[in-house]
């Protein structure tokens, strides 16, 4: 799977001025942030090309779910994180399980 991220978005940005500079992120997907995973994106050299959180990050009066470990993930673990990536708000998704 990271692979497969890493791969499609080498081609996607193939070509153009941020070929070497695109960033990559997942959600809370544990294969991905798990030290096995996170030491296979830095043998891809993409290890700081990902999105996570950096630095410390206080959350008060929620989940635990919410709190920041030590693997610097982003935050929560679903579909919404890449809303801001489709401005659609994966409304093809959502009109082919309502057809």
């Amino acid at each position: 799977m990271i692979d497969h991220v890493i791969n499609e978005s080498e081609k996607a940005y193939a070509g153009i001025s941020m070929a070497g500079t695109f960033m990559i992120l997942h959600g809370g997907l544990s294969l991905w942030w798990a030290p096995e995973g996170q030491a296979y994106i830095e043998s891809r050299s993409f290890a700081n090309r990902q999105l996570k959180i950096v630095g410390k990050c206080r959350v008060e009066k929620v989940s635990r779910h919410y709190e920041i470990g030590n693997l610097g993930k982003l935050v929560g673990d679903s579909l919404g994180l890449c809303r801001a990536l489709d401005s659609h708000g994966l409304a093809d998704l959502d009109a082919a399980v309502a057809f």
